[in-house]
């Protein structure tokens, strides 16, 4: 039997259309109320996560209620009482100046509202689905988590962590569901906590103004239900401040919600790493909840508890421990491996221009050669080493070419291939090296890039200057000055003393082939090509000697 998640939809369609069979008249809320009313948790309570809400349903973020039972949902069809009408309950949270609300790095933030069911309008008194609308921008989308807790205590994760979601434009007025509060009185104070899990301090946004929608009835389901007050419960009586904390470090706040596991009932002799109990004796995979490190199971659905994460996982968020690929031994994300299993070896080329980095492969791509001497753990495919100075690389023909206007150091042609970049540029934002914004500037808007304190700012960038090559000249002029003064009065004696000597010297003529002394040679052609001329002997070299002397009286 298919079993898998793709066999999903049409398995629950198949029992809807029985329970339709059995009472056409059902509308879709009545199929919503006997689904959820029928749903069996029991096969899955061995999986973390489970809690219960405030009508003593379980519930969880990854099985909802529990498996659709077909049998009994046919059996409840066949007496079901169409529910009343639905009702919606709108309140609105306006934020005190600043609206919207700067956020910035790794934060926590609590909002409170107090509802009263909208008892003059139309009343909501027994919850369906809640809506939380809200505006939010972020760096990194994916880093933000909002939660939701019902005046009885039910959390709901309206939006979890996600690692691979890089959208900088966030969520405009986006409704985000929730059904884990069904049938609860929704009379009291909720709170929506914002949080993010960022680890880079400087990724920032905004939150907005955000309103909260209750959908239900007024009267109970069915006949049969229990019915609640129509005066306001005394036990929701109590009030929050409208903002509980906004600081850069994730802050628990004494007003959280406590979440409790209601009647599941523990068994003995629990595995060391189990918190608050467990479902099964001496098992990691079935704790309530977890002392140290939750991880993913690898071959089927469901959590473990560890005391750290195993080779094969990273750790995400404070407490999570997820999968790797499977391509990697070890991972700092999902598809970014550390380690790569066997003599497979690892691209190790981090930035913009290069979308393989962290890659287990056989053989390096192109533009990247082995490495198996800098790391003795891991050999790795790096870029080859750039003969050409800085601001140049070597091309495919060898030569070496001017690096992009926004590169530093590169080693190929363009942008994308920065391994630093100039001045005047960062790579801060988007991986690849952008102009820095101006103060009249936005990246999205411009394509350019906020420049941060480590990096090159607007209006820091230096103008080339004019120091080095001036410096150049006046030291040329100086050998030329110092050189000037040494032939002008100092060179002149010491000429004098050698030209007094050179007087005393004899020259000795060479002996030729047949013994005789042959006049020695001359050097003063005026031709490199000249065949070299036999001067004569004593009587010219004294008329060169006085010549010398002459020039060296009168050097002008």
């Amino acid at each position: 039997m298919h079993t898998g998640t793709s066999a999903s939809a049409p398995l629950a369609a198949g029992i809807i259309a029985l329970a339709l069979e059995a009472n056409p008249s059902l509308t879709w809320r009545d199929m919503q109320h006997i689904v959820l009313r029928t749903a069996n948790p029991t096969p899955l309570l061995n999986n973390p996560g489970w809690s219960v809400n405030g009508v003593g349903r379980r519930i969880s973020n990854k099985f909802g209620y529990g498996l659709m039972d077909a049998g009994a949902i046919v059996r409840l069809a066949k007496v079901w009482t169409p529910v009343p009408e639905q009702h919606m309950c709108t309140y609105e949270y306006i934020l005190s100046p600043p609206n919207p609300r700067p956020i910035t790095g790794r934060f926590q933030m609590n909002f409170t509202l107090e509802v009263s069911g909208c008892e003059r309008g139309t009343p909501v008194l027994y919850l369906e689905h809640v809506q939380v609308l809200a505006t939010v921008r972020f760096g990194k989308r994916g880093d933000l988590k909002l939660t939701l807790y019902s005046p009885s205590g039910t959390r709901s994760t309206l939006l979890p962590p996600r690692p691979q979601d890089y959208n900088q434009n966030g969520f405009h007025k986006w409704p985000f569901l929730s059904v884990q509060s069904w049938g609860e009185d929704p009379r009291g104070t909720w709170t929506l906590t914002v949080e993010s899990v960022s680890s880079n301090p400087k990724t920032g946004g905004t939150f907005g103004d955000w309103t909260l929608l209750l959908y239900g009835t007024q009267d109970p389901a069915q006949p049969s239900d229990p019915k609640y007050s129509p005066l306001r419960p005394t036990s929701y009586t109590h009030s929050n401040s409208a903002i509980q904390s906004i600081t850069s470090e994730v802050q628990q706040t004494d007003s959280e919600p406590t979440i409790t596991f209601g009647d599941l009932h523990s068994s003995n002799d629990c595995h060391p790493e189990c918190l608050s109990g467990c479902s099964e004796s001496k098992s990691a995979a079935s704790c309530f909840a977890c002392k140290h490190f939750t991880q993913t199971l690898r071959n089927r659905a469901g959590f473990k508890c560890v005391p750290h994460c195993d080779d094969g996982f990273y750790l995400e968020e404070p407490d999570k421990c997820k999968a790797c690929s499977p391509n990697c031994q070890t991972c700092k994300k999902p598809e970014v491996c550390e380690t790569c299993p066997g003599a497979k070896l690892l691209i190790d080329v981090d930035h913009y221009g290069h979308f393989d980095h962290g890659q287990c492969v056989d053989k390096c791509p192109d533009g990247l050669i082995a490495d198996y001497d800098t790391n003795l753990i891991q050999a790795r495919c790096v870029l080859k080493k750039n003969p050409c100075s800085n601001g140049y690389y070597q091309d495919l023909r060898g030569n070496c070419a001017v690096c992009d206007a926004a590169c530093g150091i590169c080693h190929g042609p363009g942008p994308l291939q920065c391994d630093t970049c100039a001045q005047g540029f960062s790579n801060y934002s988007v991986g690849y090296c952008r102009p820095c914004c101006a103060p009249d500037q936005t990246p999205s808007a411009n394509h350019c890039d906020e420049c941060t304190e480590h990096q090159i700012s607007y209006g820091s960038v230096q103008q080339p200057s004019l120091f080095t090559p001036l410096l150049i000249v006046v030291l040329t002029l100086g050998v030329f000055f110092c050189g000037y003064l040494c032939f002008a009065f100092v060179c002149p004696e010491s000429r004098r003393s050698w030209s007094s000597r050179s007087k005393d010297l004899e020259y000795t003529p060479l002996k030729t082939g047949d013994g005789k002394h042959d006049a020695p040679f001359d050097y003063s052609s005026d031709s490199d090509f000249e065949e070299t001329r036999i001067s004569q002997p004593s009587k010219d070299r004294t008329t060169r000697l006085e010549l010398e002397e002459a020039l060296l009286e009168h050097p002008s």
